[in-house]
Order: C-alpha cells, then sequence, then structure tokens
C-alpha cells in the first residue's frame, strides 16, 4: 500500500507531485507495457521495437495482431538511429517502444534522446 510519506518521497525526488490514482504498482514493468499494448493495438497495427531488444516485445505486438517492426540502435546503444526510426513509422504504427535503461544493451537514453524521438511523434502520420 502506498503510504503518504511514499508519495512525498516521489514529488522530493522526480520533482512531480503525485496522488495514489495516478501510481500503478506491479511485477516489473513486462506486464506494463504488455497491458498497455493489449489496449491500444489492433490486428493491422505496427509495433516498433528496438534492436536488440527485450525479446518478448515481438511476442506483445504478434498476440495483439499487430506487427513488430525492429529499429537498431544508434552506435552506442543508447537509443534509436532516428533516420531508421523515422523510416519506419508509418500510419500503422501504434505503438513505439521506448526502453530506458535499455534491456539488454544497458543504454540510457539522454534527454536529447528523448526530445528526438518526441519531435518525430509529434510529425508521425494520422490515421
Amino acid at each position: 500500500m502506498l503510504t503518504h510519506i511514499t508519495l512525498l518521497q516521489v514529488t522530493s525526488t522526480r520533482g512531480v507531485a503525485v496522488s495514489p490514482d495516478e501510481i500503478v504498482v506491479g511485477p516489473g514493468c513486462k506486464p506494463a507495457i504488455f497491458f498497455s499494448c493489449m489496449a491500444v493495438l489492433q490486428p493491422g497495427d505496427e509495433m516498433v521495437i528496438p534492436d536488440p531488444g527485450f525479446p518478448s516485445y515481438t511476442n506483445m505486438a504478434r498476440v495483439c495482431g499487430a506487427t513488430p517492426i525492429p529499429v537498431r540502435l544508434n552506435a552506442d546503444n543508447t537509443s534509436f538511429d532516428f533516420e531508421a526510426l523515422a523510416a519506419a513509422m508509418t500510419p500503422r504504427t501504434r505503438v513505439i517502444i521506448v526502453n530506458s535503461p535499455s534491456n539488454p544493451t544497458g543504454g540510457v537514453a539522454t534527454a536529447d534522446d528523448l526530445d528526438a524521438i518526441a519531435a518525430l511523434v509529434a510529425k508521425w502520420p494520422r490515421v
């Protein structure tokens, strides 16, 4: 059970005010990612996954009827190769898995990397 002290710790360490109804506690991130995929993916959709990436991502997409689209990481394995990411995105792209620190590479995306991904998504074709 989340306590008031826990919420204050999150607020003080992350600089974001949170309430109990904004927090989900689970047995690792894989179920949360899978449940999110189940909520938004439909047959025929595409899910961009990092390559190399956690092997379960491919199966998550397939269980939802989506096509996994592996996209290579940059040379130091910290984030996507942005040219490859932009080329992989189509109107059927519904999910982009951004995992930092990365499993299995351990690479950590920088704030600039995340900004670049956000900029690509802002221009994403919509159906």
